[in-house]
């Protein structure tokens, strides 16, 4: 696609260079290139009208290699490598006690694992043996030479990858103090970053002196590693730290939580012949520690077998060979690692199922006192009636508390009665229960009932209860489903069951016929708000990480809240919204993985694999999906040393890249983008597996829910928007929420087991756009313009005047609302495109990139600005006709619910003569937050009118609808059916729950959309002071007052 008018072009001409669809041609060109990935393209910019060369390469490699080796001769910047090398060579001569030039296979093995400990043992030993063979046959010398000494260490600490990534950004192979800063506001996503944090930062992760004493921070293959080792730490991990305490508001009833549940907590194996111990109740709790606090344990207690020297009451599954345990032992088990940890403080729930005499029951009685003494819940002590009550207890009101759950005797009062055997006891096999199999009772002893929880009735179902059946429907009742039952209720009535569970506590349980411990999928449960999912804690695979998943939200305590839509009376999955506001694109790029192992069992020679990445989304169905990247083979190598000597960009960068095994450090660079559209219940798990083995592939992953990715976007604390009456106190209490960290992630490969692999990582760039924010450019025209113009709100009318006019009312600040997105959306798509960033551009990426081209212009300015002057570009002595921006702010009208107020916001000065490239790009960006002035200045209003409309409308249904009886809900209907005149009663309620969720829906879209225009004025501050382009007006004002919106409701 080259100019066939310019066959060359001097190498000072160019001005920028870009990665990626970012220039027209090659966004005009993607339908008929779909197949060529975005990483395999790149752009120069040259000229002083600023023409571009498109180029497209054969691999992502190849790329970095081309923009690395440009970006080191436009810049001219001097290297700082040379010091490695010398280092390198230092630690060999410390080592080399003899003087000879040699060192033994040993002495090298040890001195690269004390000089690189992120490093493997079993691949550097490797490395090592391998070149000692090599120097054996052409060399009389025996051990690893100086030379042969830094190559290999070269090559197994270099990460490419970082190298391309810190000379790309910084235009040299070092990080200045300023240029780091830059970094982790503009890439990272981090606020507030002062120059100190940035000298501390390097001070404690860079370890050559001179570069902490100027400043710097450096790749190299040290033991701290420099940049790639503050890469490496935690703050950069995937997972955002925030999320891992407890966050979620705990004060809701257990009826509103996914509660982690176990199912035969007691077996390590199958259910047949697979061993017992109070080990497994221990190891599920520890994992809970980590993942799930508090879990629903099966204890199947049993009389002791005098034949056996059994003294005390035993724990197995009844009907197989699987060995006991002393129900003293597992309960000393529990109560030792139940609260083990501070954040584990919520309450434990224990599922008794008692298979004892009454003499006996006294003795489980007594156990169960002594052993968990004031942990032990008891209902006769506690203040409050839960039974008679108008809800269940929260978490919060039960911290460390063990809760029983069993049969308990109808009359308190009794000192023995019958009860029905549990249904649902797990000891009753398959072929034991005949389709009229007669019911059992026994006699259950007032001590033992006494322990149980009155208000967790279990009750076993197999059909969904109807509404009208109070003995099943009781919020007191644990309703319990098996798995092949559950799915069928859900296959014909999941509306009906998601309602269903949203009000009553239910649990799933597999299949009798799992003998093999194997696992249900959760999220065919957890998509209907089942509370409880019981999986065998015992069984690894896809299904545990799921659950570990699922579980590591909200401090690992074991309760994860529902999300709000699942709490909304007028919930009905499936149902799509128009203009849902939880719709976002999550953008990945898989990069490279780091000392990746071979599989479990492998024997085949050699230290690597052949590894490819798959990246799952799991959750409600319109979201799962998967990706894969390519296969990077062991036996293809990359070998720079060539390069480096055809190549005059290697001979400039003085950077050393020698033939990299791929399998364990391979390089994917390839990139997915997924739609989520319910983010709450999204799980995102990476797999890497080898291509090249027969048998168990896997090699490690990481499942992660999507919420909790450190993707640097902001996230707003959403509200409930059923409690209405407390919306202006809520709106207060908003706000904004930014991760420690954005952009570039490591993950943290485990096995299967769930334990880390040692430093074993993929490398991964993340980022989170809303649902127009990224994706293939939309088409332009009138036509389109039209058609955005026509905004339809989706509003139903129900037949009823009185609450019609209501919705009537709703429609033209529904519809204003509606405008103002699309224009935000339209808006910020299009300066990404006149900037040239990607999708998942931000704004202080763009503000950095325009800064940097201003910069350029201005040294291409007639008469040209001197080199010693570009850092003076925005002073106010500037010579007339150089091009310059500044940011400023005024203060514009906020009309509120009951007063005027003002607020600040950022304007773009510009001053001189600039190209005509970048002139667009400046307007755009000043149309841009002009259209977010505009939201911050109209929403409230807007706010106040829907939330109006939705306080009447919770008035009616909480108040009148919720206070009726069965009886008295179909004599409502039968009066809006005559009222009706005929219509359907039926199609009168379905457009009036729909009205309610639609109202609901852009009371959350309208504050994301105000959170959305407050976050982007507040990049525009924190980038423009980073940069230095902030007018000193604006400087002065914002060091001493706030300048974000903040609404006063």
């Amino acid at each position: 696609m080259e100019d066939k008018k310019v066959s060359n072009f001097a190498i000072d001409t160019i001005k920028e260079i870009r990665v990626g669809r970012n220039t027209e041609l090659l966004r005009a060109r993607e339908n008929c290139m779909s197949d060529m990935p975005d990483e395999c393209a790149f752009s120069v910019i040259y000229g002083d009208d600023y023409d571009c060369l498109d180029l497209i390469a054969r691999t992502p490699e190849e790329v970095n290699i081309w923009v690395t080796g440009l970006i080191a001769l436009t810049s001219g910047q001097k290297s700082l490598l040379l010091t490695v090398f010398l280092w390198i060579e230092s630690q060999f001569d410390e080592a080399d006690l003899e003087k000879e030039g040699y060192i033994s296979e040993k002495t090298a093995i040890r001195l690269i694992r004390q000089m690189n400990k992120r490093l493997l043992l079993t691949r550097v030993t490797h490395k090592v043996k391998e070149a000692a063979v090599l120097k054996s046959s052409s060399s009389q010398h025996s051990g690893i030479s100086k030379e042969q000494f830094v190559d290999i260490y070269k090559d197994l600490a270099t990460r490419p990858e970082i190298y391309f990534l810190m000379v790309r950004y910084a235009n040299k192979d070092y990080l200045s103090c300023n240029d780091f800063q830059i970094f982790l506001e503009t890439e990272q996503g981090m606020v507030g970053v002062t120059r100190d944090l940035c000298e501390s930062i390097i001070e404690q992760y860079e370890p050559a002196e001179e570069a902490r004493k100027n400043g710097y921070m450096t790749v190299d293959g040290r033991e701290t590693l420099g940049f790639t080792n503050y890469l490496l730490c935690e703050d950069c991990g995937i997972y955002d730290t925030n999320r891992k305490q407890v966050y979620h508001e705990m004060n809701h009833p257990f009826s509103s939580y996914f509660i982690a549940a176990s199912y035969r907590t007691y077996l390590l194996e199958d259910q047949l012949k697979g061993p017992s111990s109070s080990d497994a109740y221990t190891n599920a709790l520890k994992r809970s520690c980590r993942f799930i606090e508090d879990i629903t344990i099966l204890v199947n207690v049993w009389e002791p077998n005098e034949a056996e020297n059994e003294t005390e009451p035993m724990i197995f599954h009844g009907g197989t060979t699987a060995r006991k345990v002393k129900l003293s032992e597992a309960l000393y088990a529990i109560k030792n690692s139940a609260f083990e940890k501070s954040r584990l403080k919520f309450p434990l729930f224990i599922r008794l199922y008692v298979h004892l005499n009454m003499d006996w029951q006294l003795v489980l009685a007594t156990t169960l006192e002594n052993v968990l003494d004031t942990l032990l819940y008891r209902s006769k002590i506690d203040d409050v009636d839960w039974c008679n009550g108008d809800r269940l207890p929260s978490p919060e009101e039960l911290q460390m508390k063990i809760i029983l759950i069993g049969k308990k005797l109808e009359n308190d009062d009794a000192e023995s009665g019958e009860v029905v055997e549990d249904e649902d006891d797990p000891y009753i096999m398959p072929q034991q229960k005949p389709v009229h199999r007669r019911v059992r009772r026994y006699v259950l002893r007032k001590e033992l009932s006494d322990l149980i929880c009155p208000w967790l009735k279990p009750v076993l179902q197999k059909e969904l209860p109807t509404t009208y059946d109070d003995s099943i429907t009781n919020k007191c009742n644990l309703i319990t489903f098996t798995e092949g039952n559950c799915l069928k209720i859900l296959q014909n009535a999941s509306a009906e069951f998601t309602q269903f569970s949203r009000d009553c506590l239910v649990r799933a349980i597999p299949n009798a016929l799992r003998l093999d411990s194997s696992n249900m999928n959760p999220l065919e449960f957890w998509n209907y708000g089942v509370q409880f999912v019981s999986l065998n804690y015992q069984t690894p695979g896809l299904m545990m990480d799921l659950q570990e998943g699922r579980f590591s939200d909200n401090g690992g305590c074991g309760y994860i809240l529902k999300p709000s839509l699942m709490r909304d009376d007028f919930y009905t999955p499936g149902d799509k919204l128009p203009f849902t506001p939880q719709f976002q694109i999550l953008h990945l790029r898989i990069l490279s993985g780091q000392q990746l192992p071979r599989p479990r069992g492998s024997n085949a020679k050699g230290d690597s694999s052949d590894p490819f990445v798959v990246v799952e989304v799991f959750g409600v169905s319109a979201d799962c999906a998967e990706e894969r990247t390519k296969t990077v083979r062991n036996d293809s190598k990359i070998f720079f040393n060539q390069m480096e000597n055809e190549n005059l960009f290697f001979q400039r960068t003085n950077f050393f890249l020698n033939p990299i095994v791929l399998g364990v450090n391979p390089s994917f660079d390839e990139s997915f983008q997924f739609q989520i559209s319910v983010p709450e219940l999204a799980l995102v798990r990476f797999l890497v597996l080898d291509d090249d083995f027969i048998g168990d592939d896997f090699i490690g992953q990481y499942t992660i829910p999507f919420e909790c990715l450190q993707s640097g976007q902001f996230k707003f604390q959403r509200f409930s928007v059923l409690s209405f009456f407390e919306f202006f106190s809520q709106r207060g209490k908003l706000k904004l929420h930014f991760a420690a960290a954005s952009g570039y992630r490591h993950i943290p490969l485990s096995n299967n087991e769930g334990d880390l692999l040692e430093n074993c990582t993929l490398f991964v760039h993340v980022a989170v756009t809303n649902r127009r924010g990224g994706g293939k450019p939309r088409k332009r025209g009138m036509s389109v313009k039209r058609k955005m113009q026509r905004v339809n709100t989706g509003m139903k009318m129900t037949g009823v005047k009185s609450v019609d006019d209501l919705f009537k009312f709703a429609v033209a600040p529904l519809a204003d609302s509606i405008d103002l997105r699309n224009k935000l959306e339209a808006a910020m798509v299009d300066w990404q495109e006149h900037c040239g960033l990607g999708p998942a551009g931000t704004i202080r990426q763009g503000l950095r990139l325009m800064h940097a081209r201003t910069k350029t212009a201005a040294m291409n300015a007639s008469p040209p600005l001197s080199p010693a002057s570009s850092g003076r570009i925005y002073s106010s002595k500037t010579q007339a006709g150089v091009p310059r921006f500044q940011i400023t702010n005024i203060f514009s009208k906020q009309y509120e619910v009951l007063s005027l107020t003002f607020f600040q916001h950022p304007v773009i000065c510009m001053f001189g003569e600039f190209p005509d490239h970048l002139q667009k790009t400046l307007v755009s960006f000043a149309t841009l937050l002009r259209i977010c002035t505009t939201i911050l200045s109209k929403t409230d209003q807007l706010l106040t009118k829907v939330v109006m409309i939705n306080l009447f409308l919770f008035i009616f249904v909480k108040k009148i609808w919720a206070t009726l009886d069965y009886e008295g809900q179909q004599n409502l209907i039968e009066t809006c059916s005559e009222r009706l005149r005929g219509l359907k009663a039926a199609r009168a309620s379905e457009n009036f729950a729909w009205n309610v969720r639609l109202l609901r829906a852009q009371l959350t879209l309208m504050n994301k959309t105000q959170t959305e225009a407050n976050d982007i004025f507040k990049q525009v501050f924190d980038a423009g002071r980073i940069l230095g382009i902030l007018s000193e007006k604006c400087s002065s004002q914002l060091g001493t007052k706030r300048y974000l919106h903040t609404s006063s409701c």
